[in-house]
Parts: structure tokens; sequence; C-alpha cells
């Protein structure tokens, strides 16, 4: 019974425990009884005493005690009463000395402070309760070294055994050293000299001596005898090191600043003479190589601080910072790079974010990885460097144009051919990925020293320095991964400061018990050949880590077998019930990978009600996203309440990430509920996060995905798309989750194909100035075809990143004109589904179907199976960032590929300027490719963007624009343009004859366009835009003789009925007269046949670039022309937003309006006026939120 009661309320009653065991002997059988039944009521789930004592102790008031007992706020008091003294007060002072007390070693004579872990074992409150209680600040999480030390000199405890391990330089902790190195020299009374600590490697105690005052003052605080020397034998005081040391110190102080290099106007102010030969004295270095030091060298020198808020950066600082990382820089990553330089404040962050430097475009290429080693060596030796002064240029906007200025290439790449280069347009390779074999584990050591001692000697927080070692942790691993002894032989020959030290044990520690780990009972996992494998060293690593964590993220890349680490994982914590949320498409996998690995287990998917088939075994419960929606929640809860989770697995987080700052997802909030709504009393289970690609969109996917796994906001990470953020981001996701990118198997590097795109000039010219990214790739895929064709062959998957035309058009072309079968996998997308196709990824998985048209972001991510079956990659159309491209990439070359080599074809096509300068739109993906200088590679691998090199799918369309006008300026190979004009000139009686014998007059054009599809008409018009023209000219003419014109009452609605700033679409606009009208009211969508404008987009109405829930009005003033009426309201319905208005005229002239209004009702819009105005129906509606039936006919 008390053992029953200590497990139940663990501390709580131990009073009353000790006393009961201490005097049950002694008790009389009266006073044994009561005591027994003391005890029993509080075990009681019916009486609820021990409830109401716990919820006591927890601080809740009597009204909240009686929510969850249901009894009077009486009879509550009077049970806490009946129980004073038989229990304790957790949090309080006394507590926390007395569970102090049972930590405290009996056999050790030291009373030596506990660690964190320690503490945090023995009790999860005590760490807090202490901080609370003896240190009287509002922090949370783990006691610093400054709140242990504070705690440890309060309480008595022993001070040398605290701070052996510590990484501040406090002053009981240089005293400390110092002693030691004293005892080490044999001399423990004298004061070590400088040049003794060099020899011993000890530049950072050097650094921290100097921050206490220097040799004579530190020598006092230790007790030691000091052995420098500061007069001459005649008795003349030299400006000695140490003197020279003590007046900037001395300086420090009295300009308020203590610790910090002061500035050299500070030090001409308290020089003897305030003379200015100060600081010739202050930086004379005495040796032939450098015979001055810069500023930024003397404050390393003497241990003070460099604080650049003090000091204005300058050229020459920055030169001296580069040179004191030494051959470090050449292993340090572009992120680590950065965090150095923000620090110091040399890059466009902070106060410097809207200042124009000069030498901000060298900083760019500094940090970006850009510049040439052997440049930054020549420069921070005082030597020339032509692409460094060409940075410096103030004319030099960018590192490109650097680059250029020298006659050098920024990428350095000699594989990429350009049309002069490559006249027959011969195929060729190029690699778009370039991957680097990793530093050894000395050079990363190595450089972690010299950063942190650098970071140390500055004002720099203690979160940089955390990065830093992170990262260098990180680095050490993908070393380990490439060459395992040598990583581990590597790191154990490094000596360096405690920082470097610290990664190095916690590496060679960590990796051992990694390889220790045994494998837990039941492992069977075997290939998919039936081979036997052993868990690889990153599966291990991530159990070990969720065991030892308790959160974690594994955003390994595809294809390392993240899978099978979580399973291993689930084994290894003991978990009875493993919970994974994963996309529907991987569910088969995950029941698979478990069921090979541990055949002893419990497997159900897709239940909130699971009946498990042996209680003995482990469970695993397997839901897909869609399982995390508000019809279920009164299942989830029910389920939590229920079910004790005690591992929690994320499968493919890009799926539940929150997009959208204000309005978060149902899965996403469902499943922190899942890991956050734990029952009072019950452990929080272990979470695992998985994803390849853990930022697609924006970083408010990436903040929200470290909130979910680790259940803490994330209040300092920004979302705008910035630099900055970008770091940010990525230094969360460094000290928090791994990240190991697969090795390549094979090779990887594409074969391009050249493609003389000219002749589809004059459909690309028809798209106008604006036009959506998806609508020239449409066009340029034609081009591609015969490319695409002649490398097709069996088992060939061909990549599109849009779906829309381009994969119809895929499927007629192989059909057509190919013996292939073929299939696709569009993830359902809306308009493969409308063209006929179904997902048939299985169908070629298993051999059913020879050619597979996939769309990269549904195949690029959560697809296994496709190495065993398939080595022939065509990339129809280019995704617009590395991430995607690698991902697309992943899915053959992993674990398990089967073939010889993989074949990558990249058709690229290009067009030609008069001078012969080559224009491509597909190079410029290219080139976006390979400098893997997108968000996701920003804020997840840490490479640096830059400011020159940003083509996105937003930005394509300047691009665009500015091809054009080069265009405009300097003319085509032998292209000639149609002109598009309204109205025609009609001077020549010849040819105005000729059109209306060719179109007929105004009656029979709309009979012609009335009676065909749109398709067909947009097709006969975009090969001949006179027709277009013509029937403008005519309606110009007849509009004068109108008293009610609809687009002016059109014009009229929408500024009296949408609130300023709208989002209006105007389909069939012809000159774009509404669009002008409207200018600076609202933004007008402007969509017809034909783009008279660079404002219009060029399209078939039906399908327009709009992305969903775009618009607050679609109007259809006079265009809703042609046999598919039905297929524009379709496209009007999809664009608008809920709530969102529809406006349309249409000649009255036998046409049935209620008919039409009876269609449109029932497709899901809401009248609100239907008239006849003048000779036009009039018909104003709302969007509602569903459709009645989508299937309804609708004809005027």
């Amino acid at each position: 019974m008390v053992n029953e009661l200590a497990l139940k309320f663990p501390g709580l009653f131990d009073p009353l425990i000790e006393s009961y065991r201490e005097e049950k002997d002694f008790l009389t059988v009266k006073e044994l009884s009561e005591l027994s039944k003391k005890i029993s009521k509080l075990i009681d789930v019916e009486v609820n005493h021990g409830k109401i004592v716990y919820f006591h102790c927890r601080g809740y008031s009597l009204q909240k005690i009686r929510e969850q007992v249901e009894l009077s706020r009486e009879r509550i008091r009077q049970t806490i009463n009946r129980y004073e003294g038989c229990y304790v007060v957790t949090g309080t002072k006394e507590w926390c000395l007395r569970e102090l007390e049972k930590l405290n070693s009996l056999d050790s004579e030291l009373k030596i402070f506990p660690s964190n872990e320690t503490l945090n074992l023995h009790h999860p409150e005590l760490e807090g309760s202490i901080r609370q209680n003896f240190i009287q600040n509002s922090k949370t999480g783990r006691l610093t070294e400054r709140e242990r030390l504070k705690f440890v000199k309060t309480l008595g405890y022993d001070i040398t055994s605290e701070i052996k391990n510590h990484k501040i330089w406090s002053e009981e902790r240089v005293i400390y050293e110092i002693k030691e190195i004293a005892k080490k020299l044999g001399k423990p009374d004298l004061m070590p000299m400088q040049l003794e600590i060099a020899e011993l490697g000890r530049s950072d105690l050097r650094g921290a001596i100097g921050r206490y005052g220097g040799q004579s003052k530190v020598a006092k605080m230790a007790g030691l005898i000091y052995q420098g020397q500061t007069v001459g034998d005649n008795g003349r005081t030299y400006w000695t090191d140490e003197r020279i040391r003590e007046f900037l110190y001395n300086i420090a102080e009295k300009e308020g600043h203590p610790g910090y290099m002061p500035t050299q106007g500070d030090c001409v102010k308290h020089s003897p003479k305030q003379n200015a030969s100060i600081i010739t004295i202050i930086t004379r270095a005495f040796t032939s190589k450098e015979p001055t030091l810069s500023w930024h060298d003397v404050a390393q020198k003497y241990g003070l601080k460099y604080d650049s808020e003090h000091h204005r950066v300058t050229i020459a600082y920055i030169q001296s910072f580069v040179k004191s990382l030494g051959d470090s820089l050449e292993n340090l990553t572009p992120s680590e790079i950065y965090v150095l330089f923000e620090q110091q404040r040399f890059n466009k962050t902070g106060i410097n974010t809207h200042r124009s430097r000069t030498f901000d475009t060298l900083v760019e290429a500094l940090q970006s990885g850009n510049l040439p080693r052997k440049e930054i060596e020549d420069w921070a030796n005082g030597q020339s460097a032509e692409v460094i002064d060409a940075l410096l240029d103030p004319d030099t906007k960018t590192v490109e144009e650097a680059f250029r200025k020298v006659g050098k290439s920024l990428t350095n790449k000699p594989d990429h051919k350009t049309k002069t280069e490559n006249p027959s347009d011969k195929d060729y390779q190029e690699d778009l990925e370039q991957n680097l074999p990793a530093s050894s584990a000395g050079d990363t050591l190595k450089a972690l020293s010299v950063t942190t001692n650098i970071l140390l000697n500055s004002s720099s927080d203690q979160e940089a320095v955390d990065f830093l070692v992170a990262k260098a942790k990180a680095k050490l691993w993908k070393r380990c991964f490439e060459d395992e002894q040598g990583a581990i032989a590597e790191a154990k020959e490094h000596k360096g400061n405690i920082y470097s030290e610290a990664v190095r044990e916690a590496f060679i520690d960590e990796y051992t018990r990694c390889q220790q780990l045994p494998l837990p009972p039941g492992y069977e996992f075997k290939d998919e050949r039936g081979t036997f494998r052993h868990p690889k060293l990153m599966q291990r690593l991530i159990a070990y880590r969720v065991l030892k964590e308790g959160r974690v993220l594994n955003l390994s890349g595809t294809g390392t077998g993240k899978t099978l680490s979580a399973v291993l994982a689930s084994r290894v914590v003991g978990a009875q019930l493993t919970v994974i949320a994963c996309p529907n498409s991987t569910v088969k996998g995950w029941i698979k990978t478990i069921k090979s690995t541990f055949p002893s287990s419990n497997i159900v998917n897709k239940s909130w009600i699971p009946k498990w088939q042996n209680p003995d075994w482990p469970c695993y419960l397997i839901l897909n996203h869609e399982m995390f929606q508000n019809r279920y929640l009164s299942l989830i809860k029910n389920f939590i309440n229920n079910q004790a989770i005690d591992f929690i697995v994320v499968d493919e987080l890009h799926q539940v990430k929150q997009r959208d700052i204000d309005e978060e997802s149902q899965r996403r909030r469902l499943l922190n509920g899942l890991i956050t709504d734990v029952p009072e009393g019950r452990p929080k289970p272990r979470v695992l996060g998985m994803s390849a690609t853990p930022i697609i969109n924006n970083l408010q996917e990436g903040k929200s995905l470290i909130e979910l796994v680790s259940s803490q906001s994330q209040d300092d990470i920004g979302t705008t798309i910035t630099v900055p953020n970008c770091m940010k981001l990525y230094q969360k996701f460094t000290t928090m989750g791994f990240r190991m990118l697969p090795l390549r198997q094979h090779s990887r590097i594409p074969i391009v194909h050249p493609i003389d795109a000219t002749p589809y000039l004059e459909d690309l010219f028809a798209l106008g100035h604006r036009p959506h990214p998806q609508q020239v790739e449409s066009i340029l895929v034609k081009a591609r075809w015969p490319i695409i064709k002649q490398n097709l062959r069996s088992k060939t998957v061909v990549f599109t990143e849009y779906v829309k035309d381009i994969v119809p058009y895929l499927v007629q072309q192989i059909k057509k004109t190919t013996p292939f079968s073929v299939g696709t996998y569009t993830g359902n997308d809306k308009y493969a589904t409308e063209a006929g196709f179904s997902d048939m990824l299985e169908q070629f998985i298993c051999g059913k179907v020879d050619v597979l048209v996939a769309s990269i972001r549904c195949l690029g991510t959560g697809v296994d199976g496709l190495q065993f079956i398939s080595n022939n990659v065509i990339f129809a159309s280019l995704p617009w960032t590395s991430t995607d491209y690698e991902q697309a990439i992943g899915r053959f070359d992993r674990e398990g590929f089967v073939f010889d080599s993989l074949d990558i074809h990249v058709p690229r096509t290009y067009a030609l300027l008069s001078k012969g300068e080559e224009w491509s739109w597909c190079q410029s993906k290219l080139n976006r490719l390979e400098n893997k200088r997108d968000i996701a590679k920003a804020a997840v691998d840490g490479e640096i963007p830059d400011s020159s090199n940003q083509l996105t799918p937003t930005k394509a369309t300047q691009y665009w624009m500015g091809w054009l006008r080069r265009l405009g300026e300097e003319g085509l190979n032998e292209i000639e343009r149609k002109e598009i004009k309204v109205p025609l000139d009609e001077a020549d009686n010849t040819e105005t004859k000729r059109r209306y014998a060719s179109y007929g007059d105004f009656s029979a054009l709309n009979a012609r366009w009335n009676n065909a599809r749109s398709s067909t008409t947009h097709e006969r018009l975009r090969n001949n835009p006179e027709e277009w023209c013509f029937y403008h000219t005519r309606m110009d003419e007849l509009e004068v003789s109108w008293q009610v014109n609809p687009r002016e009452e059109c014009i009229r609605h929408l500024k009296i009925n949408l609130p300023l700033g709208s989002v209006i679409g105007d389909f069939g606009c012809g000159q774009a007269k509404l669009a002008e009208a409207l200018k600076g009211i609202h933004t007008v969508h402007s969509f017809d046949h034909i783009a008279i404008n660079r404002s219009v987009i060029a399209c078939d109405m039906t399908n327009t670039p709009l992305d969903d829930s775009t618009l607050d009005a679609a109007v259809f003033s006079l265009s809703l022309m042609g046999s598919n009426l039905k297929d524009y309201i379709a496209e009007a319905y999809r664009t608008l937003q809920a709530g969102g208005q529809i406006l349309i005229y249409h000649p009255a002239k036998e046409h049935d309006r209620e008919n039409f209004v009876l269609g449109l009702t029932q497709l899901g819009f809401a009248i609100v006026q239907s008239t006849e105005i003048y000779k036009w129906h009039y018909i104003w509606a709302i969007k509602q939120g569903h459709q009645e039936n989508s299937h309804a006919d609708l004809t005027f």
C-alpha cells in the first residue's frame, strides 16, 4: 500500500511514508489502523484525497480543485488540513534543499552540485525551482553556467568541481586554469608568463587574462607572484606589452565600457601628452613580416572585446578580420562565415540593412563562397587581388558584374556551352549539383577553435557560439559518413580550445554509443532482395538521439533510410505505442517496413479506434494526414485519453506545415494536440519529425515545423523571406535537427540537349508581356518534344513542373507517335482529372505501363520503388528550385538502385538575338538549379543566396519582360511579328473588302465565335490576330450608338460595391479599357484570346493562370461567347473567393435568361439581381461555398 502511494505520487507524501516505515513497529493496533486508513484514502480513486492534495501542492485554487473532483470548497479545505504535515509542497526552498541532499554522494568528501541532467532526472521541477528560489529570475530552460556558479557560491558547493567543465570565462575559472598551468610548469607559486601559456596552445586563456586586467592583475587575483617587468635598468619606463595592456584597460574603464577595445580617439585623449604618436606605439608588431597591427589585431592581442558598435566598420577592419581566420576560412561553410560576419556587423542586417557601403558587394561575395581562395589570401596579406578590387569599385553593383569586369566567370563552369561554342547543338553534360567532399575532422575542429576564440574576444551572443558548435558537430558527422575510421582518428588527434575539445569528445562519445547500440530483440530487416541488413550509422544515430533528447528532427535527404531509422528508434526507446502520421501514399510503405523489421508487431492503419492483435506486442498506429480533421476531433480526444502514446513520428512534415501565420491548418493543430494534450500525470511522448524538404514555399513552414516538434514557440524567427531570416532558421535547424545528404551512388550529371526554339517565338509573342510561367512552358514543351521522343524507352519517367496543358500534350504525343503505353502521376491534380487522367504509379512500378508522365511535386516526395525499375529520366520542364530537382533525382539514385547508370535528359531551348547573343528560358532555370540559391537551400542547407541570381516563378515575368525589351532594341534573327492594332487602318478599300470577305460582318463574326468551342476560336485567333482586331474595330463602331454600355456599367458597379484594392478578373477584356478605368482603385487581371498590350494575358479564358480563390469579382461583359459557356463559369467559380461577385452582361435578343440563371444557381452562385437593361441581360451573383450540381447544364 505504501509502495503504491509512492508510485502514484512520487515524492509528494514522503514524510507520511517515512513516518509509516520508521514507526509502524512501535504503533498500537489502533494507531496503525488509523495511519493505514489515511494512506488508503490517499490511494482510493473514488475518495480523491490524494488528488486533492496533489492539486493543492501544484498551486490550484479551491475553485479549480472543485472543478476537478466535484466536492464543495469546504470539504476540500478540510481534506487539505487533515493531511497537513504528511506531504511536501514541491518547488519551495526547503524542498529544493531536501532533494539536493538526497542527491549528494555519501562517499564523497566534497559537496558537488549535480549536473543539469541529474537534476532533471531526479525531479522535472527541481531545476526551475532552484532558479526561482535561489537565483531569482524568470528564465526558463536549463540552468546556465553563470546561474549554476552563483548557486554553488551561495550554497557552499565545491567551486572547482563546478567550473572544470565550464565554457564561460568566470573569474573563478580563470584562477583555476592559471593555477593548473602553474602546477603543470612546476612553478605553482609563480604567475605563468604569456610565452609559456602560448607554448601550451592556450590562446583562449591569454584572451581571458586580458579581459580580467592582464598578467599582473590576474596574478594578484590568484595569489601568484607576477614575473613581468615594466622598468628598464636605467630607471626609464618603457611602453612594454604589459604597460600598453594596462593603458588600454584603464581607458576602457574610464570611458564606461570595461573589457572593450577603446577607440583611437579615446587613446589619444588619455595619452600622457595627448599625442597621436600613441597610436603608432600601440599598433607596433615588432616583426618584419607584419610591422603594424590593425586596431582589431590590437584588441585580439590584449584580450579586449572588439565591439563594432563603438568602432566604425572599415575595409581595413574586414581585411584584418578575414586574415585572423587564417587557413580556417577554407573549411568554413557560407552559413558559418555569415554568422561570424553578422557578429562583427559586416553584413546588411540590423542598422546596416538600408545603408549603402562601398564594401557591401565584397562582403556578399566573401560570405557566399564565390571568391577563389587565392584571391582572398592575396587581399588579406595586402597584395593585389583583381576580383576584390573590382568588388570594391563603387560602380560595381553585383558580384557577377565584378567577375565580368576582370574577364572571369562567377560560376567558373567550363561544362556549359552556348550556341557560339556549340553551333551544331550537340548534346553535352552539365553538372548541376557539384557536391564537394567533407572537410577532415581535424580541419573542422581547428576552424571551430579559431572562430569561437574570435567570438569570445568580441561582443558576440551565445547563440552564435552555440550554432558554430552544432555546425561543427554536423560537419564531423558528414565526414564520418564518408569515412568512419578516418573521421574518428582525425578527431582524436585534435587539441584546441574548450569548445573544440568538448565537441570532439561529444562526437566520439556519440559515435561510440551509436556503434554499441544493441539491436532490439526481434530485429529482422531484409532489403528488397531478401538480404538481412544491419541498421546504417545514420539510423543508429537517430535512434540514439531520440532516446537521449526526446524531440528530434531528421531532415536527411531522400533515399537515406529515414523510415527505418524511425522504426528502429521506436524499439530502442521501448515504445509500447507508436503513432505515425504520414502522407496517404506512404502508408503501405510504413506497414511493409515495420513488418519486415519487427514481425512481432501490432499494426493498425487509418483508424482512431484500433484493435490490437496481440497485447504483448508493441503497437503501431499509422494515420494518413487526412485523419487529422475536425470531424475526427472527439475520436482523437478519446484516443489520447485512453491510449498512452510513447512515441510520435511525423513523416513528410511539409504536408502539415502552417503556410499562413494567421490560419493554422486543421492537420497541424490536431497533430499538435496529439503531441501536447497529454493527460495529467502521464509523460509526454517522444517526437521524431522527418522531412527531406522542410521548406518549399516560405519560412513560416520551417518555423511551424520547429514549433510542432519542440512544442515551443519560436518568436525570434522572422518569416519574411530575407537572408537574415533564412540564416536564423538554418541556425535553429542545425542546433535542433540532423541532416544527412545521400552520397551519390552513380553519376547524376544530366545530358543537356540544345534545341533552337525560334520557330515557336510567334506563339511566345502572342502571350503578351506578363505571361504566367506555365503558359511559356506549355509552348516550349512542343519545341522539346522531338528530343523527349528520341530519348524515350521502356520504363522512362518524364517529369514536368506544371500539369495544365503540358501533361495532356505529352500523353497525346506519346500515344499517337510512339509504341509505348503511357500513364500519369499528378496527385489527382484538377487539370489532369478533368482531362480524364488518373494516377497510375502502381501500374508503372508493376510493369503495366511503359512511360510515366509525372508532376515533380507529386513524384518527388514520399515515393519509393522507382530505383528498382527505372533509370531513364527526362525533364519536359525543369523545376524552379534545386531542392525540387534533387528530390526528383533522389527517387532513383537511392538505396537499392539496381542499374549501372542513371540517364538524366534536360532539353534546353534557346533563341538568338540579332547580334548573336543567346537567350534561353531553360538556361536561366539551369543556372538557378546549379547555384542552389533558393530559400530552401538557404534555410535548410545554409547556402547564402546571391542578390544578383534570384530567379523564381514571380521574377520570371520580369526576366521575360527584360528579354522583350532587348528584342525591341536589337531585333531577332529572321523573326517578323504581326501587328495587333485596334482600330484597324481602313484607308485601303481593297484591304477592307478582303477582311469583310474573309470574316463577314459583325453578325457573322458573332455567330462564328458563339458556335465554336473557345479552344477552337483561341487557336484560330492566335494564328491570325487580324480577325480579333477586325471584330473589335467593328465593336468600337457599334458602341457609339448604345444607350447603355455594359463596360461602363461594370466600372460604375465595381467602384461602388467593392472595397478599395480588390482583385478583379476581366474575362474577355477586349482592349482592356476596364483595367484602365480602375487603375489605382482595384487590381485587374485582364484576359482575352489576344493581348493588345502588356497588361493583358492571352489565353483561352476557360483556363487562366490564376490560382484558386484569387478574385473578389469576375466580369463577363459581352464575352460569354462559345459553345462551352459552362467552362467559363466553372473557371470563374474556381478563381473567385467565397463570397466573390460575378457580373454578366449578355445580349438579350433570343437568349433565355431564366434558364441560364437556373443553371448558374446549381453551379454554386446565389443570385442577387437578374434583369433586362436596355438590350442586355444583366446578372449579379455571389459565389457560395458549395455547388448544388456541378454537372448542371448552362445555356443562354
